[in-house]
């Protein structure tokens, strides 16, 4: 009911939902944020290496019209969006990592039932994942993510994919998983949050 009063199908909401096994993992997981159990100078030291320096140098050479284009329209500067892409989803290469990425739904829907001191968070984004797959842009196999659901070049959340993402690459769609939409998303973002 709450995801048809979303404009989200029955039909959908069922076959998404009803049957659906926890994801393995995800509640353990949940307590064990890298950002958060580490203090953030550990966490920035482990994760800000040689090797994904020189591969944001080269992404600001692939991506330099893109990211030209982006940083005139919001005001962020390419620098720190390819920081936040680095980090977030190491330039998308997460993205088809099998041992890292799980199917989206799934994931929240395990969090929405399982973890009980935030369980309102993870129903709402469970319930906006599933606008996303009312909309079309991206299909059910490709909305897979992180095991607390964040989806994309710059792992972002259900609510922001909704609210904050851009068809940056104009092509009809808001599609986190292009670099270009995601790029775009994440400095209209910064720009506005």
């Amino acid at each position: 009911a709450d995801a048809q009063a979303r404009g989200v199908s029955q039909a959908l909401a069922n076959g998404q939902l009803l049957g659906l096994e926890p994801s393995p993992g995800v509640i353990s997981a949940n307590g064990g944020q890298a950002e958060f159990a580490k203090p953030i100078w550990a966490y920035l030291d482990a994760t800000i290496t040689k090797e994904p320096i020189a591969e944001g140098q080269r992404k600001l050479a692939e991506w330099a019209d893109t990211l030209e284009s982006i940083e005139r329209r919001f005001g962020v500067d390419r620098f720190t969006l390819v920081a936040f892409w680095g980090v977030e989803s190491g330039y998308g290469k997460v993205l088809d990592d099998a041992a890292i990425v799980r199917p989206v739904v799934q994931s929240l829907a395990t969090l929405a039932c399982g973890d009980p001191r935030r369980a309102g968070y993870w129903r709402n984004e469970l319930l906006e994942v599933l606008r996303i797959l009312a909309q079309g842009d991206v299909p059910l196999e490709r909305l897979t993510g992180s095991w607390a659901g964040a989806m994309g070049h710059s792992q972002w959340m259900p609510e922001v994919w909704l609210n904050m993402g851009i068809d940056y690459n104009k092509d009809g769609k808001i599609n986190p998983f292009q670099v270009e939409d995601g790029l775009g998303g994440t400095a209209a973002y910064i720009a506005k949050r």
